[in-house]
């Protein structure tokens, strides 16, 4: 699995690559023009699993707490919400989209 699909805090990443958080922190912000680590490891998990939903199936089938968990998102709610401020829409309304095969109107922040 991907690092970003665990648990993770901007520590754990600073220790991994040897360097200090708050220099990574400042990387990352800058960067990727995200306002914090937070930001920026939603992006990542949100992104990933659109990527993993486009392209195989197996993954609508999910449960949104599902997705949430496989994705990182210790709960449903804070994963909902990320996704929704990524993406513009919610999950459900998402899967339930590409369950029918419809284009979804997508656009992703970030």
């Amino acid at each position: 699995r991907k690092g970003f699909l665990e648990k993770v805090t901007i520590h754990d990443v600073a220790s991994r690559i040897k360097t200090n958080s708050k220099y990574l922190s400042e990387v990352i912000m800058s960067e990727y023009k995200v306002a914090s680590f937070n930001e920026f490891l939603n992006q990542q998990r949100i992104h990933y699993l659109l990527k993993i939903l486009e392209s195989e199936n197996v993954y609508r089938n999910y449960t949104v707490e599902s997705l949430a968990g496989y994705v990182g998102y210790g709960s449903k709610t804070t994963f909902i919400k990320a996704f929704k401020e990524i993406t513009g829409l919610t999950p459900n309304f998402y899967l339930e989209q590409l369950r029918k095969q419809e284009p979804v109107p997508v656009s992703i922040a970030g």
